[in-house]
């Protein structure tokens, strides 16, 4: 008689803990909905650049789900338009974090490079120009093929206003990659869309030619169409 009540009460223990479990998951996948909604809802106040109360739902977001990574980013985003550097900086490294470990994004690595980059970018705005400039060059470091990351760098110094500093990354990388013509095709390429952006014509005809001699020498066609249109830019300048 015993053992039959213990076998029921055990019986009885697992129906519980089932059914906890299965209400534990149903109310995280809620709360993870929830987090998509209040997201798409801080894009939009994001967008029509009400960045208080982005902030705040973007917040409201990752307390729903810490993990959403990019209700991370855009807090990032926020944060930076707020003049709140620092606090976008380590959202942006959260957001990173949390792109890296997401199993739904195919191409997540291009997004956390990508959040990675806005970290540094928090830094150029903070004016803490070394961290930046730190930081921009652990994100190559992870992939120092990828064209996307390099763009991301280079448009982020000169669009601050650090086209120096972007030639000088390019140039210590070049002298770092001189037999690797996968890695120097791209970064003769984004040399020579910095000394263009400060109107030195000439270096960037040579280095635009290096590039393509590399691309060739790669055996790779990925960047004919952004050599062809600085080419373009260079032949046929603006007025």
């Amino acid at each position: 008689m015993k053992i039959r009540i213990f076998v029921t009460i055990a019986i009885l223990g697992l129906i519980f803990t089932s059914c906890n479990r299965t209400n534990n998951e149903e109310h995280i996948a809620e709360q993870i909905e929830e987090s998509k909604s209040v997201y798409q809802t801080g894009y939009t106040l994001m967008i029509e650049r009400q960045y208080e109360k982005a902030q705040k739902s973007f917040q409201k977001a990752i307390k729903l789900d810490k993990t959403n990574a990019q209700a991370w980013y855009d807090l990032s985003t926020t944060l930076i338009e707020l003049g709140k550097y620092s606090k976008a900086k380590d959202a942006a490294i959260q957001a990173a974090e949390f792109y890296e470990n997401a199993a739904l994004y195919d191409d997540k690595i291009a997004f956390r490079n990508d959040a990675l980059v806005q970290a540094g970018e928090a830094y150029l705005w903070a004016k803490k120009t070394k961290q930046a400039m730190a930081q921009f060059q652990a994100v190559y470091a992870l992939d120092p093929t990828n064209y996307d990351t390099l763009q991301n760098i280079i448009t982020t110094y000169i669009r601050c206003e650090y086209a120096n500093e972007a030639v000088m990354f390019c140039q210590k990388n070049i002298k770092s990659f001189q037999n690797n013509a996968s890695i120097l095709a791209p970064l003769y390429l984004m040399y020579a869309n910095c000394v263009y952006a400060l109107g030195k014509e000439n270096d960037a005809r040579d280095a635009l030619q290096i590039a393509r001699e590399q691309s060739l020498r790669a055996d790779t066609r990925a960047y004919d169409e952004q050599i062809e249109a600085l080419q373009e830019q260079l032949t046929y300048p603006a007025k």
